[in-house]
């Protein structure tokens, strides 16, 4: 990696050869140049000249592109991959950026942490999201918990909503309509003159669906292959002020969506549902006291439910119709509480943001198992809702960025934060930035050192069910991340913007899923009776490096090229002398995935659903003011998946294979027939190409759209 960031410094010196001086006159590459960001800082700042590898996806981009979720729209993005994004519409949809794992991204709305905590890693389905009321998307990339706290070690994902209208009302009606499932969505938003604001917004998406789980030639007569239908619902409302030095807003959004889902890799299962409740509230605030300082503070609820029936108890017809007797319910709830107190400060050379907060999370889990089979009955039932689990943070933040030029020096500028959390279960964590960068005629040059943590999940914490080998390790410690990153951004010829970055990510404690073993008995000799049961661990390293690169060229007035690429590599290493032997009292620990015993040398564990190599081109072409029409080529290499071997270990535990690339071509068109009303027509993977995300489940094939928008 050393090497890479050798060449990496040598390139961007070199580079320093296409500087080309800015104007106001620049047109559409200008006007993207100069959007606003505040994920990186709280302060607003341009995204072309802040020391971070930042993407700001606007509200007239959304409108334009060809895609109606945020799944779609973040999977085009350099060094993002979302797992699930093309399988049947409804399952889990999780984010993976820069190749870390899919609960270290920060996924946030107008800077308010989303996460569930009843989930067994705290992850957040990303599918959950609509485009509806979007008024920016703002995309950083490498550790960032100096400013979001918890979770953003590969990144963040900050979706910052409408608030004021332009004119007095406003209403927006989209309907797509396609051969696999449908999306529709209205939004309507009045302004007055005395600052009062408000907006309204429903979106449905809806599926027929497909039988998820591929067919491996076996079906039972009772459960037989079977669509696996969906339907989400989300409404959002939000009523504000906004009028000289105030503002003022109260938010909500709930979600609602049910869908079968079967009971895993190539197993169907047509009696097997999920239904999930998520509501989000939000009350802000800001008060300029002057040009120069603002105060601004926030509060936020957000309440998660989750339902799951799978009901294979039915009478048995005849001996040759086989069940399983089988009866499960689980009842999964979580909430969290923030708030925060901002101070800003924006002069001509020194912004600066510091902050006070607390976060609490809580959970419950309910199950019920019922196993009706006449030789073994059973029963086992499961409720935290005594426990009172839960962990509090609080935190206080600073983070200020400045400019030399009173030092003669204004080209050059210095990024730097500083974060203290307290953690009621584990202690402290500190995150820290360090950001300089070079800016002059339009190119940026940067260098920037973060870090981030991550809290233990509450179910990693506290499982303990009674029917399960499994129980939570209140001895885990949070794990915490170190990002180097060395970068340019430059305007070529004003009618190019180009972007590079290189990065390293090492990610230390990561958390292990394990099987722990009689330590009196030799490992080439443990049979069932030695099985201790499984816990949580934290063991080993696990390192990300890697470029993002993307270039967007405007030949014309009429067409645009954009390509974005990214290369990432990931390596897991476990060192038995990295474990906390607290944790695991001596015995022999085996890894659930990999199934390899920790001894004393390395343990290398191969990371699933990460691809080396990701691209997207697209091409813009626009013969009228009217007419446009978009190509999108896909590009995601072969990459490890994991798959249970009984045959690793004792016990068994996850395998692994490559499965293949692929490349996926969309194909969209759109009319405008008078400047409220237009039509659309796309293609997904328009050349019916198969391919796979997740080993056991079925991919879309080729799926015809067409769409409807009115904008009043």
């Amino acid at each position: 990696m050393n090497r890479i960031f050798i060449s990496a410094t040598l390139l961007l010196c070199s580079l320093q050869g296409f500087n080309q001086t800015v104007t106001p006159s620049d047109s559409t590459r200008s006007r993207v140049l100069t959007e606003v960001v505040i994920s990186t800082s709280r302060t607003e700042k341009e995204a072309s000249t802040e020391p971070r590898s930042v993407t700001v996806i606007n509200a007239q981009q959304i409108a334009a592109s060809n895609v109606k979720t945020l799944p779609e729209l973040l999977s085009q993005i350099e060094s993002i991959y979302i797992v699930g994004n093309g399988m049947n519409p409804g399952g889990n949809q999780s984010v993976s950026m820069r190749g870390t794992n899919t609960n270290q991204s920060a996924i946030l709305i107008d800077g308010v942490s989303l996460n569930d905590p009843s989930s067994p890693n705290n992850s957040f389905d990303i599918g959950d999201l609509t485009l509806n009321s979007i008024e920016r998307i703002e995309i950083v990339r490498g550790s960032n918990s100096t400013i979001y706290g918890s979770g953003a070690i590969g990144g963040s994902i900050n979706i910052i909503t409408k608030e004021k209208g332009e004119k007095p009302f406003e209403a927006n009606v989209d309907f797509r309509f396609g051969t696999n499932y449908n999306v529709s969505n209205a939004l309507v938003r009045y302004t007055d003159k005395s600052g009062v604001y408000a907006s309204v917004g429903l979106n449905s998406i809806s599926s027929k669906g497909f039988d998820a789980a591929l067919d491996t030639g076996s079906v039972r007569p009772l459960e037989p292959h079977d669509l696996d239908q969906f339907q989400q619902t989300d409404f959002i409302g939000k009523i504000g002020y906004d009028k000289n030095k105030l503002k003022l807003s109260a938010s909500m959004k709930s979600l609602q969506k049910l869908g079968d889902i079967d009971k895993g890799a190539f197993t169907n299962d047509n009696n097997y549902t999920l239904e999930t409740h998520r509501n989000i509230y939000q009350f802000k605030g800001r008060y300029d006291l002057d040009s120069k300082i603002s105060l601004q503070a926030t509060y936020a609820y957000s309440t998660n439910t989750r339902t799951s029936i799978d009901d294979s108890s039915v009478v048995q017809i005849s001996p040759a119709q086989v069940f399983d007797h089988q009866y499960y319910k689980g009842y999964f709830t979580g909430n969290n509480s923030q708030a925060e107190a901002l101070c800003l400060y924006k002069a001509n050379s020194l912004n600066i943001a510091t902050g006070i907060g607390f976060n609490n999370e809580r959970m419950n889990n309910e199950t019920e198992f019922i196993s009706n089979d006449p030789f073994f009955p059973y029963t086992s039932k499961l409720n935290y809702n005594d426990s009172n689990l839960h962990q509090q943070n609080i935190y206080g933040f600073v983070h200020g960025d400045y400019n030399f030029k009173a030092q003669g020096l204004s080209p050059l500028n210095l990024a730097a934060g500083l974060r203290y959390n307290l953690n009621d279960q584990y202690g402290r964590a500190i995150s820290y930035e360090i950001s300089p960068s070079y800016v002059q005629n339009g190119n940026t040059v940067y260098f920037s050192l973060t870090n981030g943590f991550l809290n233990p999940s509450l179910y990693q914490l506290y499982a303990n069910d009674p029917g399960s080998s499994l129980k939570g390790n209140r001895n885990l410690k949070p794990q915490s991340s170190k990002s180097y990153e060395i970068g340019m951004k430059s305007i070529i010829d004003r009618s190019a913007y180009f972007t590079v970055a290189f990065f390293k990510i090492e990610t230390t404690n990561p958390v292990q899923f394990v099987n722990l073993w009689n330590k009196s008995t030799p490992l080439d000799s443990l049979s069932y009776l030695d099985f201790n049961g499984n816990t949580y661990l934290n063991a080993g390293v696990q390192k990300n490096q890697g470029i993002d690169f993307s270039l967007t060229i405007k030949a014309s007035s009429k067409l645009s090229v954009s390509m974005r690429y990214s290369y990432v590599e990931s390596k897991l290493s476990v060192f038995k002398n990295g474990i906390d032997t607290n944790q695991v009292a001596g015995q022999h620990v085996q890894l659930y995935e990999g199934g390899g015993f920790i001894t004393s040398e390395a343990s290398d564990i191969r990371v699933v659903r990460r691809p080396t190599n990701m691209m997207n081109a697209i091409l813009n072409y626009s013969p009228s003011s009217a007419m446009s029409f978009r190509m999108d080529a896909r590009y995601v290499s072969q990459r490890y998946d994991a798959f249970y071997n009984s045959n690793l270990g004792p016990f068994g535990a996850l395998d692994s294979k490559l499965i293949n690339g692929y490349t996926l071509m969309d194909f969209y068109a759109r009319y405008n027939v008078t400047s409220a009303i237009v039509l659309g027509f796309k293609v997904d993977n328009m050349l019916n190409t198969k391919y796979t995300e997740i080993m056991g489940y079925r991919t879309r094939g080729t799926t015809y759209f067409i769409d409807l928008q009115v904008r009043l």
